[in-house]
């Protein structure tokens, strides 16, 4: 990343090969043994999921041509979309070169166009064994990602992958996709029972109805919501950041709400719902502490991520900002007009 120019530096979050990157560190993928405790390899176990690996394979083998290839995972939110692409990328494409672009804010110059304005960059590779990764590309559908930019891409580097998961129910992006995204391949929200079979050998100790929904069971998400709705009267300001991040979200206005503005709508929110809490600023940030504290082995409420050079943003979980909007019977896919 050094040796790459600021524009570049400011699109990509990380260049490495494929088989020699940490995918923890340059993708920012949650490792398994973080909420089962079993060890092995830098993510932990992998359940295959039959279907959808195997059609991921065989579109990351297609004969390598001019044109770009695009392969896109959809899927509700915590099925494993992320983990499930990697390990496709790995298994089939080691050799290869990975480069990550960060994530995308609404009114900045998308990343994929900062890369492109920077010209013919030297990436490490050519660019026929490039992978370009997008995770949570709703989102970047959202800040300007479209066909044109996508088809300059292609131009700037033929023969590339461009390799994309989407997220399903939390937003309607997914139903327009731009050309190219139109035939993803699907991830289903629960296992097989072939799949629970396999994971039974490593994760006896779950009932089958926890294997079933293994994604969201590592990822903390039941441990996560009841965190959420006991804090209500328990730890008010807490539970208030978090609503707002989570109404943030459905206004798609992300990703992730910048700290400063958190805080402000907090107060307003606080002082019109519950007046009788006291807020000033070391309340504010011993609710974020609450909300940005790991929940035992798992992941935290709000999760501190820092964009380019932009100040630092909360960044809520889809699967939760879902479940809120059902409890509190709201449309969870508002958007601004």
């Amino acid at each position: 990343m050094e040796q790459l120019g600021d524009q570049v530096r400011r699109a990509v979050r990380h260049v490495g090969g494929v088989s020699s990157i940490d995918p923890t560190e340059a993708l920012g993928l949650i490792p398994a043994p973080e909420a089962i405790g079993v060890p092995v390899r830098p993510l932990g176990i992998y359940v295959s999921r039959d279907a959808a690996d195997a059609e991921l394979d065989l579109r990351l083998t297609a004969p390598v041509s001019n044109a770009m290839r695009i392969i896109s995972l959809v899927g509700p939110a915590k099925t494993g979309k992320s983990r499930t692409m990697w390990e496709g990328i790995a298994r089939n494409l080691p050799s290869y070169t990975i480069v990550a672009l960060r994530q995308a804010l609404p009114g900045q110059l998308h990343p994929l166009n900062e890369l492109l304005a920077a010209g013919r960059t030297n990436l490490g590779a050519e660019s026929s064994r490039i992978v370009f990764w997008i995770d949570d590309a709703h989102e970047h559908l959202r800040a300007g990602l479209h066909e044109h930019n996508l088809r300059a891409l292609s131009r700037r580097y033929p023969g590339c992958v461009l390799a994309a998961t989407f997220t399903t129910g939390v937003t309607d992006t997914p139903l327009c996709l731009p050309e190219g995204f139109a035939d993803p391949v699907k991830l289903s929200p629960k296992l097989t029972p072939d799949e629970v079979t396999r994971a039974q050998d490593v994760f006896g100790e779950m009932s089958t109805e926890e294997l079933a929904v293994l994604p969201q069971r590592l990822s903390g998400i039941h441990e996560l919501w009841k965190r959420y709705t006991q804090a209500e009267h328990k730890q008010p300001i807490g539970w208030a950041l978090v609503r707002v991040a989570f109404d943030w979200h459905r206004l798609g206005a992300g990703p992730g709400i910048p700290h400063s503005v958190l805080a402000e709508i907090t107060r307003w929110v606080l002082a019109r719902e519950r007046p009788g809490v006291a807020v000033s600023d070391a309340t504010i940030a011993h609710g974020l502490e609450w909300a940005t504290r790991p929940v035992g082995r798992y992941q935290s409420l709000l999760r501190p991520v820092h964009i380019a050079s932009h100040e630092t943003r909360l960044v809520v979980i889809d699967a939760l900002v879902e479940r809120d909007a059902a409890r509190r019977r709201v449309d969870p896919t508002v958007r601004k007009a």
